[in-house]
């Protein structure tokens, strides 16, 4: 008599454990992680927040911080070589700067991604930090465009302004696209609304450049004094 009590117990639980392991979404592979950036955001962005390919992810952006140095450095040498003040001589650095942009790189996504979070905690956000971790790592990917854009530009002998400005707008775009990634994967991330998402990512930038301001205001005064 216990026995089928037990079973008439266990049954239902184990059937409705079953939608539930079907409804929770799969880990995402590299490749699809790259295809459902660009084209899927949404879909992509909720299964990252459900599982967090941190891994993945992680190598996803030092391939487009790698990519972006090489070109980097690419692109120092001809602005050394032909800049019309004549400085040659930063030739050698030119290789050495690109590896401290690299470094930066991931300084720059830990620093983002830890102020993020803060941000999204005191908006009452519960999600976890290795979900904005992969979110703000994917939100890269819009940059790798530049990097055939500029190699393009190189081989077509493009320099100065012409360079100058098409490597400006292009730059911009990918910022604005990668900003608006970050803001819809908060979104999932911390079961926000995309606007209380947008407050979280920009409000950290807004809080140090007003302290910023502040701080040089104090600066400015005292030496004044």
């Amino acid at each position: 008599m216990e026995e089928k009590m037990a079973e008439r117990q266990d049954g239902p639980a184990g059937e409705a454990a079953a939608p539930a392991e079907q409804a929770a979404p799969g880990r995402q592979g590299f490749l699809e992680l790259i295809y459902g950036v660009f084209f899927e955001p949404r879909r992509t962005f909720a299964a990252v927040a459900a599982r967090p390919p941190l891994g993945a992810a992680v190598l996803l952006f030092s391939l487009v911080s790698l990519a972006g140095a090489v070109m980097s450095t690419l692109v120092s040498v001809q602005m050394f070589r032909y800049h019309p003040v004549g400085i040659h001589w930063l030739l050698p650095a030119a290789p050495f700067m690109s590896a401290a942009s690299f470094l930066f790189q991931y300084l720059k996504w830990l620093l983002t991604s830890a102020l993020i979070h803060l941000a999204a905690g005191l908006l009452g956000g519960q999600g976890k930090a290795a979900g904005i971790l992969c979110v703000t790592a994917l939100a890269s990917l819009p940059a790798l465009w530049l990097v055939p854009v500029d190699f393009l530009l190189l081989l077509l002998g493009a320099r100065g302004v012409v360079f100058m400005a098409v490597t400006a707008v292009l730059g911009l775009a990918a910022f604005l696209w990668g900003t608006g990634l970050v803001v819809l994967g908060a979104s999932f991330v911390y079961g926000f609304t995309l606007s209380r998402a947008l407050l979280a990512v920009v409000l950290p930038p807004l809080v140090l450049a007003g302290g910023g301001f502040v701080l040089l205001l104090l600066l400015v005064l005292h030496l004044s004094v």
